[in-house]
């Protein structure tokens, strides 16, 4: 069976369960919340199964329809992103607790080109990534240039006296250099699903590369909204 909930077996439903959807200006589906209600000796706590949202600002409307609800004393959302913007949108910010954080996804990156290629990107650009492996698996240089917001990974020669200097855009004389970022497959996995980014890795020394080659990579390749794994497998 690939599923334990069917919408035609009523005996599989979960009647204490509630919903509510946040709807757009503009008609669309901004996101839902799913969620059920528990009373204890020290009152009532909505406890939050699912709440997912395409941005901030849906995401702190759900909320603010969770905190008006009428004689609940907590809301509690067992998995939430890290550095959840809802925080700021509180009024009292302190009333809000991070209990625990916890890992949901590791990432061995194998196929840096492969993977590179498919991963999404914050603005058009050209890098280069010196990557070392301790297994031998992911050694390499790796040129990627951004273009429409997809990119083409090009596996360089590190023995090559080109894979070694200092190279410019367009190969002209004065032209910008194409920064280069050296780090260990870890670190590159960190970065890959936009987690970290590339400034903090830099700073507790993960990084090898310049300033300049760090602010100017970190145009490309840092994501604007923090990743969310909202579900286990």
């Amino acid at each position: 069976s690939t599923g334990q909930w069917s919408p035609r077996d009523i005996a599989s439903w979960d009647r204490d369960l509630r919903a509510a959807v946040h709807v757009t200006e503009d008609g669309g589906v901004g996101g839902y919340v799913v969620f059920a209600a528990e009373d204890s000796a020290e009152g009532r706590t909505v406890r939050v199964r699912d709440l997912i949202a395409v941005d901030a600002l849906s995401t702190s409307e759900l909320w603010r329809y969770l905190s008006a609800l009428d004689l609940v004393e907590r809301v509690v959302q067992d998995r939430a992103p890290v550095g959840n913007a809802v925080r700021h949108a509180a009024t009292n910010p302190r009333a809000i607790a991070t209990t625990a954080v916890e890992d949901m996804v590791w990432l061995r990156l194998l196929d840096v080109s492969a993977c590179l290629r498919h991963r999404q990107w914050n603005a058009d650009g050209r890098i280069r990534l010196r990557i070392s492996d301790g297994l031998g698996i992911s050694d390499g240089l790796y040129e990627v240039t951004v273009s429409g917001g997809a990119a083409q990974v090009e596996q360089l020669d590190p023995e090559d006296q080109g894979g070694r200097l200092p190279q410019t855009e367009g190969g002209r004389a004065g032209a910008r250099a194409v920064p280069s970022l050296g780090m260990s497959v870890e670190t590159l996995g960190s970065i890959y699903l936009g987690d970290v980014s590339l400034r903090t890795l830099h700073a507790v020394g993960r990084i090898d590369a310049t300033d300049t080659d760090i602010a100017a990579a970190s145009a490309v390749m840092d994501l604007p909204t923090p990743p969310y794994c909202a579900t286990f497998f």
